[in-house]
């Protein structure tokens, strides 16, 4: 990842934007004189609006990775080794599950950027009774792991999903259709029914 770019090639910190102070050299070892300065122009902002009537401000994904480490704090630490496991896609700083990382480390396995083959371990550890598996990413990379997703229902796996940033509207650099993915995903139809119920009242269920 990022190769050339003295302290980032290798690292997941170049998974998205690359740091101000790590790019002016890069940039003016190559005489990219006119972007340096424009960067160093650049001032940061703040939002000064008083937002009256509705608490704190807060994100949607971040109560998600606060409400997760507030059900494994109910755990003892060799029970939470035993029944969860969550794996990142390098994106735990935007998606939150940070959290639990820095709450929980024992159980969080930061995985590099390959979403299917996080997305199937996390459904492979869930797929034993009592263990649940957790993954995270952004809802824009939900579409490679439908197939997995598919099998991982039909295994009746535990594997809970945190698909941030989803948004069905306008955004800074492009048009956001990332939510529908969401839908399209949270979908399907029993092919069998679940044994309790077809041990319970047959197969009719």
């Amino acid at each position: 990842m990022c190769p050339g770019i003295e302290g980032v090639e290798g690292q997941s910190n170049g998974h998205d934007a690359i740091a101000v102070k790590l790019a002016l050299p890069y940039l003016k070892a190559r005489g990219h004189h006119k972007a340096i300065a424009y960067l160093e122009s650049v001032k940061k902002s703040s939002d000064d609006y008083k937002y009256e009537g509705s608490g704190d401000i807060g994100s949607m994904r971040t109560q998600a990775g606060l409400s997760i480490v507030k059900q494994l704090g109910k755990m003892s630490e060799s029970e939470r080794i035993a029944k969860v496991m969550v794996i990142d896609s390098d994106l735990g700083g935007s998606t939150a599950m940070t959290k639990v990382q820095a709450a929980y480390p024992e159980i969080y396995v930061q995985s590099g950027v390959m979403e299917r083959g996080n997305f199937s371990a996390a459904a492979g550890f869930g797929s034993e009774p009592g263990k649940q598996g957790i993954f995270s990413t952004f809802a824009a990379f939900l579409e490679m792991c439908c197939s997995e997703i598919t099998m991982a229902r039909l295994n009746y796996s535990n594997v809970l999903c945190h698909f941030s940033h989803s948004g069905v509207d306008d955004m800074a650099d492009n048009t956001c259709h990332f939510g529908l993915n969401n839908f399209f995903a949270d979908n399907g139809v029993e092919e069998w029914p679940p044994a309790h119920c077809e041990a319970e009242v047959g197969t009719e269920c």
